[in-house]
């Protein structure tokens, strides 16, 4: 359902909500959407307005975590010196 096509009531009420949770950052953004999209529910939407910007913050609650990135680790084996085509024709020092 699109927000003009609810009544202007639940507009206002939704736009009332939407202003609060985006003052509290992207991730209380993205866990109010993810809990109504799991419930469904205009009350678990509501209840973000409890929520406070400092204490948000403090916890670091208003930010999502870093992203996890994999490193590979590099082959610097002897080996590598003697064949390099293993490392895509470049050499290791």
């Amino acid at each position: 359902m699109s927000f003009c096509a609810l009544p202007q009531a639940e507009q206002i009420r939704l736009q009332r909500i939407a202003e609060h949770v985006h003052g509290l950052g992207p991730r209380a953004v993205a866990e109010a959407l993810a809990e109504a999209l799991a419930h469904g529910d205009m009350g678990r939407l509501e209840s973000y307005r409890r929520l406070v910007p400092d204490m948000l913050a403090v916890s670091r609650g208003d930010t999502f975590p870093p992203r996890a990135m994999l490193v590979p680790l590099a082959d610097l084996h002897d080996d590598n010196v003697r064949n390099p085509a293993s490392l895509g024709g470049r050499e290791v020092a």
